[in-house]
């Protein structure tokens, strides 16, 4: 996903990119394949003496791995160098916002929520709510195909977010839940084929979000695979505790490997938000995308966003992207999304369209 944010940031500011990583020679063997458009360096984020050499001169910082250390965003944050973290990880999220008093002084930002899911889910949330005002509650709907090679961390935070308890809050209470135990259906408007898919409940930092920045009563958010199979499959292996072996990193490089020889399906996505009302709860708000390439698409979005940010010069302290920009934002920008499309529907109390 960093390949990407690089490559499409080098396109808009030639020369002015640095890629940076563990791996000096990778960093320079991306360099080369980009044309020479970015910079390459090594960079350790678990060093903090190294902070200053590569970071003097930079405006925004963007992290595109999983990384539960503070010791970067802070030090950005100090030297005002806006920070942009690609996490879905609720706990993360927070400690960066817990950096927002030090944003505020220094004149810069730190920007949460950032890709598919979190990211393009809280926009989508958002506008559900444009399009109808008296939405109390959002259901936000995650599917993937099985085509899709993820990385080594990727893969590590889905399954131990599979075989996860998390909290879950409302208006009107606070419960545990596993991930991957609540099942709820639902059809995706606009396509070849609207069956009825199942999803699960899963622990995306977008539902612990969205609730306190769009002032709703409650959001959950379900994840599953284009494969119906292989959804509920999961979820009876959950059941059963079997998938705590999926944790393993044995076991994940096997899949990983497997998964390069075998192609299990495609790489297409969904996203949809479902918005309705505990007062007129016949009547739902459907919005929702559906793309090709989840990695592609998040680097699109993630480089989408520290575009704005560079344009947002007077905007400082700590946000997530739904409290900055917009669907329509997005959407009109089509070099991010000319492999998206978009729909809607509005159900009513007969389930007319």
């Amino acid at each position: 996903m960093g390949r990407v944010v690089a490559e499409q940031l080098s396109v808009h500011f030639p020369g002015k990119v640095i890629i940076s990583g563990r791996n000096l020679r990778k960093a320079q063997d991306l360099a080369t394949e980009l044309g020479n458009t970015v910079i390459p360096t090594a960079f350790d984020i678990d060093a903090p003496h190294s902070f200053h050499s590569v970071l003097q001169h930079a405006r925004i910082v963007v992290m595109c791995v999983e990384t539960k250390g503070v010791e970067l965003p802070r030090y950005c944050v100090e030297h005002g160098i806006s920070y942009i973290d690609i996490t879905a990880s609720i706990d993360i999220i927070q400690s960066l916002h817990s950096l927002k008093q030090q944003a505020l002084d220094n004149h810069c930002m730190i920007i949460t929520s950032v890709g598919l899911a979190p990211g393009l889910t809280n926009l989508l949330a958002k506008h559900v709510l444009g399009l109808m005002p008296s939405v109390t509650n959002i259901d936000i709907f995650i599917q993937l195909g099985l085509g899709e090679i993820h990385g080594p961390a990727a893969m590590k935070w889905t399954f131990d977010t599979l075989n996860s308890t998390y909290q879950l809050k409302s208006r009107r209470q606070s419960v545990w839940v596993k991930s991957f135990t609540e099942k709820k259906t639902t059809s995706f408007p606009g396509l070849k084929d609207e069956k009825e898919r199942p999803l699960y409940n899963f622990n995306f930092s977008d539902q612990h979000v969205i609730s306190d920045t769009l002032n709703i009563e409650e959001a959950k958010t379900y994840f599953g695979f284009f494969s119906a199979f292989t959804t509920k499959l999961l979820a009876g292996s959950r059941k059963l505790g079997l998938t705590k072996i999926l944790g393993k990193e044995r076991i994940q490089t096997m899949l990983r490997a497997l998964l390069k020889v075998l192609p299990m399906g495609s790489k297409k996505f969904r996203l949809q938000a479902v918005g309705w009302s505990r007062d007129f709860p016949g009547t739902k708000q459907v919005v929702g995308v559906q793309g090709s390439n989840e990695g592609y698409s998040t680097g699109l979005f993630t480089a989408w966003v520290v575009r704005q940010a560079l344009l947002s010069t007077g905007t400082h302290g700590a946000f997530h992207v739904e409290q900055l920009y917009s669907l329509e934002d997005f959407m009109k920008d089509q070099s991010s999304t000319d492999h998206m499309f978009y729909f809607q529907r509005q159900n009513d109390n007969t389930g007319g369209v």
